[in-house]
């Protein structure tokens, strides 16, 4: 999935609901969906899911890939050190 330069700088956050929205309900995030995560945070995009589930259930859904979970890390570091 290639994503073009003329919109790139104007988006900045992608936050997704997640069951039923990017996942199918209780499965895993496919690889493609994670590929795309990937090249979204690559190009300075953050992203987040949006969801109510606790994190083990959240960082499963991502198959254990906390840089797709970038908001809730750095959003839970920041609440640490506060």
């Amino acid at each position: 999935m290639a994503f073009h330069d003329d919109w790139s700088p104007m988006i900045k956050l992608i936050l997704t609901d997640m069951d039923n929205t990017l996942l199918p309900f209780q499965r895993p995030a496919s690889e493609r969906a994670l590929g795309a995560i990937h090249e979204l945070t690559d190009q300075g995009v953050f992203f987040g899911p949006a969801s109510g589930r606790d994190w083990d259930s959240v960082l499963a859904s991502f198959r254990g890939d906390e840089s797709c979970m970038l908001i809730v890390t750095r959003a839970l570091a920041a609440s640490r050190d506060s």
